[in-house]
């Protein structure tokens, strides 16, 4: 076997080829018979093959139907509507040969019996009305399939007569396997005039497919692909395989092996084209068999080990899936010392799932320099960044992953940490692209170990979005604001931002520098230069860019900055029952509070394992709901406002496997919209309406909490009847059709009526806590009718030992006290992260309260954001006078000795990282020595 991958011969710059067609012809004359395509079944059998002989054949014979026959012309769109197979390919490679639009997308899942069910109906409905869009946006001249899937929709839609699953009269469709591969005379010779002309450098700006990617089907957007851009980029990942290699000759022995869905850029791009223009060979699987028998994927790579080295890719979670499944006897028949190159991307790569993967597979001989870390996206084809390599971790403070904030230098002090693993970045002389960081709303490029949002431009960035030119120019072509700084755009190794290496050297905040390794940089792009913006946050650090998420997957809470991914991770290891990659962190609205006064909150919605159902429909599911709110509470430093827990396999995911969030939001709205409904209902003694279709249905949720909602902010009627649909219950009953089902919701009930109306879940109690809000509002309201004082703590919340029985939510008084003080700002107009003007704040957490006369003033911060140290020391000065001022009569002595048998402070060491200088003079500190400061007071200046 050629060991291909062990050449220690230099890596050489190659040119990319400059046409489809013209470098496929090459290869098939060169190889022939050769293996090009293997379709494998669940044991790693092989169902169907093609040489690269067979399918020149094919795909010539389709070029001609298709411009001879079928009446396309230069630059038409086709629609390729095919199951998972090799059918696909011969019509991708088809239109590429007829230089028409290729626009591959996933075919409606058709019902499998006479008499669908319910979900049958749903899941053709939903396939068809995605690809009704997706026809809308690229007018297809036809759609090409298979005489089989064609058969079968004509009969689905006698068997299923619902309107939104009737497929449009109007849509012609062309049979791709009826096309026979023998040309007539006269085909051949209008063929032999014409591949000529294919075969010459494709113009710039041909068109080659649209990629419309699983997620942007509710607006879709078609990612136009050139010609160049797709062989640029095939050119552009083949140096991912290793870092030190010369490029193995067509012909090599070497296997590309894919599970991965043949749609679009992954699957489409690194697992099947790019073999057939560099001479390898696929083997490919559907992607509802590894679902359903992940180990065949495995299966398929070991079939290998005496032929061929391999290359195979996969999201994150096939590794995790394989790593959950393989049992002992699997791991005895496996053998994947051949694997060379794991590609792992398309989603956040988790350093467990490469740890554990390593422990698992260690005995069948797999190595972990075999991962490679990739960094890519839709719009440059799907090859970013990233090589074969052993994962290079780093470990960064959760505080500092905010656009403009710098997680690289580490300060002393540094904690609450966490991992992401690198993406080595190439020289942009190789692959021809340019990496930048720069502030997502400003522009302007920022050094290395800053996070900002991830910009590319190079020979592999698509042309634009299909039919949008105001979006395509505003993604694609959107300059930095300034001329980069050296450390913003790098070139050769351990130079700055944006090509291969960072220098190892520059530190947060400041200019890049230092140690290196050495190498000349390219000019650094001047003002006006274009740069796809990515929508990805990140940074760079030594040659390596870490991705810590995505910009609109940001969730600002409470004044901080917080990652979606971050939570979902920390949630689903918070309880055994959860179901891995199946968590959404997402950002609501609370109609109790509205957004004027508190902003975004946090709603998690997570899919529970199988064998955990039973117990979580019984009463369960309160107990891992609690789990998973003190775990996001411990970790990330911030309470959930609700969690949703679903059946398996009821999440909304796209096609490829990655949640839908906008859609989960809407979803999670309508959830909370018919809690809301029934406990009005109950509360008014009548039967609730059922629920209307959802996106997610009542009988997926398992349990269902919220937090009580908080009162307006007016004084309260102290006889008045609270308004049933303003917070939660204990439990609601919810009816769908003929099934009812129970959605546990966790809060206090305020009348005898809702108690009754409302009951409890199964197997649990009602909870006995009192309700802050109305603590809240009643404090209030007679605050303001006194003109101050008002209530003292023992008045609102009882005696100190009462304190004991309140839950865990509720002791991080320092916490609580520091959201009041930010709640208070907020209505008086002024953000908290610009300084405080603070008039007429209570702090009700533990029922402390500020006389009206009590406020604290500080000084708006200077326009580079946070205040001086001066200003600061009057801040916590201020702070200290107010909270000596706060009423605590009768309960002070009870109070302090709770918190000290609970182990709780309301004040912290001062990090040194926080310590400027002219902060510790205006608080005339001993750094490291003195505690000062309220726990989470950072968070708010």
């Amino acid at each position: 076997m050629c060991n291909a991958f062990q050449s220690e011969a230099p890596r050489t710059k190659r040119s990319p080829a400059t046409s489809f067609v013209g470098r496929f012809e090459a290869n098939a004359e060169l190889l022939g018979e050769e293996r090009l395509y293997s379709w494998l079944t669940a044991d790693a059998s092989e169902e169907a093959t093609l040489s690269y002989a067979e399918m020149r054949a094919r795909c010539r014979a389709v070029c001609v139907a298709l411009r001879r026959r079928w009446g396309a012309s230069t630059n038409d769109r086709l629609m390729l509507v095919y199951a998972p197979g090799l059918e696909l390919l011969v019509a991708f490679f088809g239109c590429q040969y007829a230089a028409v639009i290729a626009v591959p997308y996933y075919p409606p899942v058709l019902p499998l019996t006479p008499l669908p069910s319910v979900g049958a109906k749903r899941l053709l409905a939903d396939g068809l009305a995605k690809v009704k869009r997706i026809a809308e946006s690229c007018t297809p001249h036809a759609f090409l399939s298979t005489r089989t899937y064609v058969r079968a929709s004509w009969l689905a839609s006698k068997l299923v007569r619902e309107a939104e699953c009737s497929w449009p009269p109007e849509w012609t469709w062309r049979c791709t396997d009826e096309v026979s591969p023998r040309l007539g005379r006269g085909d051949a010779d209008w063929l032999s005039e014409w591949l000529p002309g294919r075969c010459e450098p494709s113009p710039r700006d041909e068109v080659s497919f649209l990629q419309y990617t699983s997620g942007s089907t509710g607006h879709p957007k078609g990612v136009a692909i050139g010609t160049r851009n797709l062989l640029a980029n095939v050119l552009a990942m083949s140096y991912s395989s290793t870092t030190t290699n010369s490029f193995p000759p067509p012909g090599s022995r070497i296997a590309m092996v894919s599970w991965l869905p043949q749609y679009h850029d992954f699957g489409l791009i690194a697992g099947s084209l790019s073999t057939a223009m560099q001479g390898y060979r696929s083997d490919l699987l559907s992607p509802f068999t590894f679902i359903k028998h992940p180990m065949s994927w495995l299966l398929a790579i070991s079939r290998l080990q005496h032929s061929h080295l391999v290359i195979s890719p996969s999201p994150n979670f096939g590794f995790a899936l394989c790593t959950r499944r393989a049992k002992p006897h699997h791991i005895a028949k496996l053998q994947l010392s051949h694997w060379k190159a794991a590609f792992n991307g398309a989603e956040p790569i988790r350093t467990r799932t490469l740890a554990d993967f390593d422990a698992k597979f260690a005995p069948c001989g797999w190595h972990p320099s075999s991962w490679a870390c990739l960094y890519g996206l839709a719009e440059t084809c799907v090859y970013g960044c990233g090589v074969a390599e052993p994962p290079v971790v780093l470990e960064v403070p959760r505080s500092r992953l905010g656009p403009g904030d710098a997680p690289m230098p580490l300060q002393p002090g540094d904690d609450n940490l966490i991992e992401f693993p690198g993406c080595f970045v190439e020289e942009a002389a190789l692959t021809g692209q340019r990496f930048a960081i720069s502030h997502p709303e400003t522009g302007l490029p920022l050094p290395d170990g800053v996070v900002g949002e991830v910009r590319i431009r190079g020979a592999s960035v698509a042309l634009g979005y299909w039919q949008q030119p105001e979006l395509s120019e505003q993604t694609f072509r959107t300059p930095l604001a300034l001329p980069a700084p050296p450390s913003a755009l790098r070139e050769e190794k351990g130079a700055a931002v944006g090509e291969r290496g960072s220098g190892g050297g520059g530190g947060g905040g400041g200019s890049g520098g230092g140690g290196g390794g050495g190498g000349g940089e390219l000019p650094p792009c001047g003002k006006g230069e274009p740069f796809l913006c990515t929508g990805d946050l990140g940074f760079v650090w030594e040659s390596r860019l870490y991705i810590v998420g995505r910009i609109k997957d940001i969730l600002c809470i409470r004044g901080r900055t917080l990652h979606a991914h971050d939570i979902e991770t920390c949630a689903e290891a918070a309880h055994t029952a959860m179901r891995p990659g199946c968590c959404a962190a997402l950002p609501v609205v609370p109609p109790d509070t509205g957004q004027d006064t508190d902003g975004e909150a946090l709603v998690l919605v997570a899919e529970l394992k199988p064998e955990a159902e039973k117990a979580a429909a019984a009463g369960g599911g309160a107990a891992i709901a609690e789990a998973v709110r003190d775990g996001v509470r411990e970790a990330e430093g911030v309470k959930a406002y609700a969690v949703v827990l679903l059946r398996a396999r009821t999440i909304l995911k796209t096609t490829s496997g990655k949640l839908r969030r906008r859609e989960l939001r809407l979803a999670y709205a309508e959830l909370d919209d018919a809690v809301r409904a029934a406990a009005a209902a109950a509360a008014d003694g009548r039967k609730a309406e059922p629920a209307q279709k959802l996106r997610v249905p009542l009988d997926a949720v398992l349990h269902f909490w919220r937090d009580a909602g908080k009162p307006a902010r007016k004084a309260a009627e102290p006889d008045a009847e609270p308004d049933p649909a303003a917070g939660g219950g204990l439990a609601v009953s919810l009816q769908e059709g003929s099934e009812k089902v129970q959605l546990p919701v966790r809060s206090v009930p305020r009348n005898d009526s809702e108690l009754s109306a409302l009951g409890t879940a199964r197997g649990s109690e009602p909870s006995r806590e009192p309700s802050r809000g109305d603590a809240a509002g009643k404090a209030e309201a007679e605050l303001d009718d006194a003109g101050g004082g008002g209530p003292s703590a023992t008045e609102q919340l009882g005696s100190g030992a009462e304190l004991d029985s309140l839950d865990g939510e509720r002791r991080e008084a320092g916490r609580e006290m520091m959201l009041a003080a930010a709640e208070g700002a907020a209505e008086d107009g002024c953000s908290p992260g610009m300084g405080w003007a603070l008039r007429r704040t209570y702090l009700l957490a533990w029922g402390l309260h500020i006389p009206a006369d009590d406020s604290l003033h500080a000084t708006s911060a200077p326009a580079g954001g946070r205040a001086s140290g001066s200003e600061l020391g009057s801040c916590v000065e201020g702070l200290a006078e107010l909270l000596h001022g706060c009423n605590l009569s009768g309960s002070v002595a009870a109070a302090g000795a709770w918190f000290e048998e609970q182990g709780l402070d309301t004040v912290a060491e001062l990090k040194k990282a926080r310590m400027e200088a002219d902060f510790v003079a205006a608080l005339q500190l001993k750094p490291g020595k003195e505690r000062v400061l309220l726990a989470d007071i950072d968070s708010f200046y």
